[in-house]
C-alpha cells in the first residue's frame, strides 16, 4: 500500500513540475520579444537624439520597470507552489471517469486515524482510487503544443536579432555600454568622426571664446554648432569648414554660461559646458578711520562706515582700514590709487574665510600727490582688483571710488598791533621800548605756541623768543604779548633796524610736525633817548595840529548845514 501511495505522490509531483516548465517556457517566450523590442527602441532613441547621461539613466530605469512588469504579468504570476489537491483536481478534469476518487485519495492520505468516518470505508475508497489512478497518465494536464505559436514568434525574433548583430553588433555593444554606464563617453560609429572638440572649461565674464571641432572621415563643407545659453532655447549656428579639417566659431564677448555641441555630417559631439566666471562682487563693507587725539577724536574709538563713498577725511588720519566681503572666494587682490605716482596695496585674504579681504594704510600722507599745495582738499580715486580662487581669473572693478583728503592748514594770523600804514614804515624806539603786540590767530584744529621772531639789520641769523603757549589748544582768539627789547639785546646801537614778526604753530603731531605760520613783519628803528624825545614831541605837535584842523573843518561844515535850514 505504501508503494502505491508513493507512486501516486510522484506522479502528482511530476505533473506539477511539468506545469512549472510550461509556465517558464511561456514566460521566457513572452520576455524575449519584449527584450529585443525595448533594446531596438532604446538604440533608435539613443542614436537619433544622443541622450545625455541622466536621460539614459532614466531610460534604463524605464526599461527595468517594463521588463519587471512583463516578468510578473506573463511569468511569475502563473507559478504556483505544489498543492496535491489542486493538481488532483486538474487530473480529475483531464480524466472525468475518476469521479473524484483521486481527490478523495489525496484528502484521505493522512491515514485512517486522521480521517473521519469508518476505517473500513476509508480503506475501500483508497483502494478504488489506487486501482483507477495507477494506470492513468497525469502529464496530460499540460499541453506544450499550446506554446507552439508563441515559441515560433520568440525564436524568430531572437534569430533575427542575433543575425542583425553580425551587421549592427558594434552599435549593440555601444548601446549596452552606454546603458549600463549612462555617464560613459561611448559614441556610435559615424562616417564623419569628430576627433576633438577644443573649448575652454571656464572663461572670464566679457572675454572672447573660441570653439572648434577637428573632423576626420567624410568631411562636409558645412556643419552646425548648437548653443544654449542659460534657460534659453537651443540656437543653431551654421559653420563653414576651415582650410584645415576644422570647424570654428568665435564669440567676441560672452556674458553668461552656455552648453554646446557640434553636429557635422552624421557625427555629433558630446555636450559640453563653458562656464562664464563673473567678477567678484562686494556684499558687505566696513571702513574704519582712526583719528589722532589732537583733532578732538578719541584714538581708541575709530569711526566706522559701511560704504565705500566716505565723507572728507582729515589729512591727519592715522589709519584707514577696509574690511571687505565678496560673493566669491578670493585668491588675492589689490587696492589701487590713481595719481602720480600711482600707488597699490595688496589685500590680505582671510585664511579661514576666503570671501573676506582686508587692507589698511597707516600713513595717509603717502596717498596724497607730492605736489599737493594743501590749500584745498585732495580728491583721490581708488578701485579694487580681484583674483577669484576657483579659476584664478583676475578682474578689475570698473567702479571708481572717491577719497577726499582735507588738508591740515597752517594757522591764519593777523597782526593788530602795531598797525603800520605800509611795509616800509618803521617804529621809532629805544632799547627801553616795551613792545606791546596784539594779534588775532585761528586754526582748523587747535593752536599750540607763539614766538616773536626777529633779526638785526641784514643778518642772516634769525632769533626767536617764546611768546607763550596757548592754553587748551583754542581754535581761534585775540592774543597779546609784551617784549622788553633791552632784555634780549646788549649791543643794539643807534640806527640799527630790528625786523620782527609773530610766528604761531598748531597742535599737529606726527613725523611732519606742526604747521607754522608767520605774520607780516614790522620794523623798529633804534634811536637815542634824545632823538626819541624829539620824535615824541613832533608826534604830539602833529597831533595837536590835526586836532585844530579837524575842529575848523567841523565848524565850517556846521555853518554850511545851518545855511541850508530855512528860517521860520
Amino acid at each position: 500500500m505504501n508503494n502505491d501511495t508513493s507512486t501516486i505522490e510522484n506522479k502528482l509531483k511530476d505533473a506539477w513540475s511539468r506545469e512549472r516548465w510550461f509556465h517558464h517556457l511561456r514566460g521566457l517566450s513572452f520576455l524575449v520579444p519584449w527584450l529585443v523590442g525595448l533594446f531596438l527602441a532604446d538604440l533608435l532613441v539613443d542614436w537619433l537624439f544622443d541622450l545625455a547621461g541622466p536621460l539614459r539613466f532614466v531610460l534604463l530605469l524605464a526599461n527595468l520597470a517594463v521588463i519587471g512588469w512583463v516578468c510578473w504579468r506573463q511569468w511569475l504570476a502563473h507559478l504556483r507552489r505544489y498543492d496535491a489537491t489542486r493538481v488532483s483536481l486538474q487530473v480529475e478534469r483531464l480524466h472525468p471517469d475518476l469521479n473524484n476518487l483521486l481527490v478523495s485519495y489525496v484528502q484521505l492520505d493522512g491515514g485512517a486515524k486522521a480521517a473521519h468516518g469508518s476505517p473500513q470505508m476509508i480503506q475501500v475508497v483508497r483502494a478504488q482510487a489506487l486501482n483507477a489512478a495507477t494506470v492513468l497518465d497525469f502529464s496530460g494536464i499540460v499541453n506544450f503544443l499550446r506554446l507552439r505559436t508563441l515559441l515560433i514568434v520568440a525564436s524568430s525574433v531572437l534569430f533575427l536579432f542575433l543575425a542583425s548583430s553580425v551587421v549592427a553588433g558594434e552599435y549593440y555593444a555601444i548601446l549596452m555600454g552606454r546603458m549600463l554606464n549612462p555617464f560613459s563617453a561611448l559614441a556610435y560609429p559615424t562616417r564623419t568622426r569628430i576627433e576633438e572638440v577644443i573649448a575652454p572649461v571656464a572663461v572670464k565674464h566679457g572675454d572672447k571664446v573660441e570653439l572648434s571641432a577637428r573632423v576626420r572621415g567624410e568631411i562636409p563643407d558645412q556643419g552646425a554648432l548648437h548653443v544654449k545659453f542659460a534657460n534659453a532655447s537651443w540656437e543653431e549656428i551654421q559653420l563653414a569648414r576651415d582650410v584645415t579639417p576644422t570647424f570654428t566659431q568665435r564669440f567676441p564677448k560672452v556674458a553668461q554660461s552656455f552648453t554646446f555641441y557640434f553636429r557635422i555630417g552624421d557625427a555629433r559631439s558630446q555636450r559640453k559646458e563653458v562656464k562664464v566666471v563673473p567678477s567678484p562682487r562686494l556684499t558687505s563693507v566696513n571702513v574704519k578711520l582712526k583719528y589722532p587725539s589732537y583733532i578732538g577724536q578719541a584714538p581708541d574709538a575709530p569711526i566706522e562706515f559701511t560704504r565705500l563713498q566716505l565723507p572728507p577725511i582729515p589729512e591727519a588720519t592715522e589709519r584707514i582700514a577696509w574690511d571687505l566681503r565678496c560673493d566669491q572666494p578670493l585668491k588675492e587682490g589689490r587696492l589701487h590709487f590713481a595719481g602720480e605716482p600711482a600707488r597699490s596695496y595688496p589685500l590680505v585674504i582671510d585664511s579661514a574665510d576666503r570671501h573676506v579681504a582686508r587692507v589698511a594704510i597707516d600713513d595717509l600722507s603717502t596717498l596724497v600727490p607730492d605736489a599737493w599745495a594743501r590749500t584745498s582738499a585732495a580728491s583721490l580715486s581708488y578701485w579694487f582688483e580681484w583674483t577669484e580662487a576657483e579659476h584664478g581669473f583676475t578682474f578689475t572693478d570698473p567702479t571708481r571710488h572717491a577719497l577726499e583728503v582735507m588738508p591740515d592748514k597752517a594757522p591764519v594770523i593777523t597782526l593788530l598791533k602795531p598797525r603800520l600804514a605800509s611795509a616800509e614804515e618803521k617804529i621809532v624806539a629805544t632799547t627801553r621800548k616795551n613792545m606791546h603786540v596784539i594779534f588775532e590767530v585761528s586754526d582748523d584744529y587747535g593752536l599750540a605756541q607763539a614766538w616773536i621772531v626777529y633779526r638785526v639789520n641784514n643778518e642772516t641769523q634769525v632769533r626767536r623768543r617764546p611768546a607763550g603757549a596757548f592754553k587748551d589748544a583754542p581754535k581761534s582768539g585775540i592774543f597779546e604779548t609784551e617784549w622788553l627789547i633791552r632784555a634780549s639785546f646788549a649791543d643794539l646801537k643807534e640806527d640799527d633796524i630790528l625786523t620782527c614778526l609773530i610766528e604761531v604753530s598748531d597742535n599737529r603731531v606726527g613725523k611732519a610736525g606742526p604747521n607754522v605760520t608767520q605774520s607780516r613783519p614790522f620794523r623798529l628803528l633804534m634811536v637815542s633817548e634824545k632823538v626819541y624825545q624829539q620824535y615824541v614831541e613832533k608826534q604830539v605837535a602833529q597831533g595837536l595840529e590835526r586836532t585844530t584842523v579837524a575842529a575848523q573843518e567841523e565848524l565850517i561844515s556846521s555853518k554850511k548845514v545851518k545855511s541850508l535850514i530855512p528860517e521860520k
